[in-house]
């Protein structure tokens, strides 16, 4: 048999095996990972569109108008929210921009924090926290409650080109990441002990009823049931229901 078409049966075979593998690895990928995996790809796509369109910029600029400012900013937020929503998932409750000064230059939901300096009026919010850790790749504030729900907030460093610098940030319910994991049939704790995902509702944020009984350190000494989920800052229990 020719050399060449050996060859190219071992090549395609070795291939084949790679590809394969591939689609096992992808398969055994656990749905937490997945939800957080798709929100940092959502944060990067709304980040390039905030470059690409030099939205801190043009929104810092508006901001130092009088009402037509107003005016104009309601055109803004109106397109902006379209752009972002083209290129992510339906699963946020909100987009927010905040500028290098620290003022909030866009969301798209939320009229009560829009304008407000987060250095000076929101310092124990979690947007002055994404704010704070704005040099790091991605940050993720632990889940807290907000007005009316419990919330995950997921941000990131906006810049490039001779765009002005920002952070842009995901909110989201925590409602949306138990619908998308709840096949896991799974509960989440932090490093608290207390629930941060549950089966109740009204479980969150309360201390898990064995939680002395809990080793962090080694989860699988205390229930072979439980791991560890690592992402970014993010520090979970998983316990298997």
């Amino acid at each position: 048999m020719n050399k060449f078409i050996i060859f190219l049966m071992v090549f395609a075979l070795l291939t084949s095996c790679k590809t394969s593998n591939k689609i096992e690895e992808k398969a055994k990928t656990d749905k937490l990972t997945d939800f957080f995996e798709m929100c940092e790809s959502d944060l990067t796509k709304a980040s390039n569109i905030v470059i690409n369109n030099d939205i801190v910029k043009n929104l810092s600029h508006l901001l130092k108008m009088n009402d037509g400012g107003k005016k104009y900013y309601i055109l803004e937020r109106e397109a902006i929210s379209k752009m972002i929503k083209s290129v992510t998932k339906g699963i946020y409750e909100d987009f927010i921009i905040i500028n290098k000064s620290g003022s909030i230059i866009y969301t798209m939901n939320d009229n009560e924090i829009f304008n407000q300096n987060i250095r000076k009026k929101l310092i124990s919010t979690p947007y002055y926290h994404c704010y704070h850790n704005r040099n790091k790749k991605v940050y993720i504030h632990d889940i807290t409650w907000q007005k009316n729900g419990y919330y995950l907030f997921i941000s990131q460093k906006v810049t490039g080109e001779n765009s002005f610098p920002g952070i842009f940030i995901l909110k989201i319910n925590i409602k949306n990441l138990k619908n998308y994991i709840k096949k896991e049939n799974i509960e989440l704790l932090g490093n608290d002990r207390k629930y941060r995902v549950s089966n109740l509702d009204e479980n969150i944020l309360q201390l898990h009823k064995q939680e002395k009984s809990i080793n962090l350190n080694n989860p699988l000494k205390s229930n072979p049931n439980y791991k560890r989920f690592n992402f970014y800052n993010i520090n979970w229990l998983i316990i298997k229901k």
